[in-house]
């Protein structure tokens, strides 16, 4: 396990190493998880912030359009737990109002000039609402997490799907 910050980080590179080499992008999201635990294991030993910016820039390596959205959710709970350390960070607060906000938030407003019925506009307004309450539904995750003390960060097969059939196997 890294003692140091550049440990870390050059541990981190040696597990994408395979991947990078097979130029395999299934191995790459599949590396990405087990290397935002170790992040999130050396942060909990070390409370090195830099840890946590790692972790968040990895999770926005995932690429797979299946699982973006769970780690972009996984993104901005790190943001957050960031800006908690440090609220001068421009760079957490920048991600979220830049990159992830935008990835959850639609701009639906071309939709006001084709709507015709009534229908149409309960639909309309129900989609607006939604949209409003993206920041919402993504600080109750983050305060979840952080009631839960961030441990899903901690295990390595939450967000692994290789091991999804493993779980469900196991709660039969």
């Amino acid at each position: 396990m890294a003692e140091t910050y550049d440990e870390l980080d050059k541990e981190i590179k040696e597990m994408f190493r395979e991947s990078n080499e097979k130029q395999d992008i299934g191995l790459f999201h599949e590396t990405i998880w087990p290397a935002v635990v170790r992040c999130e294991v050396f942060f909990r030993k070390s409370k090195d912030i830099r840890a946590l910016e790692l972790q968040a820039s990895l999770l926005f390596e995932m690429g797979d359009n299946i699982y973006r959205g769970q780690y972009l959710r996984d993104a901005y709970v790190t943001c957050k737990r960031i800006l908690e350390i440090d609220p001068n960070k421009k760079a957490a607060r920048h991600t979220i109002k830049n990159h992830i906000m935008p990835f959850f938030k639609r701009d639906y407003s071309y939709m006001e000039k084709i709507i015709k019925t009534d229908k149409d506009k309960k639909a309309y307004d129900e989609l607006i609402k939604s949209q409003n309450n993206i920041e919402i539904e993504l600080n109750s995750y983050f305060l979840e997490c952080k009631k839960d003390e961030f441990i899903l960060f901690c295990d390595d097969n939450v967000n692994n799907w290789e091991a999804w059939p493993k779980i469900i196997d196991k709660e039969k």
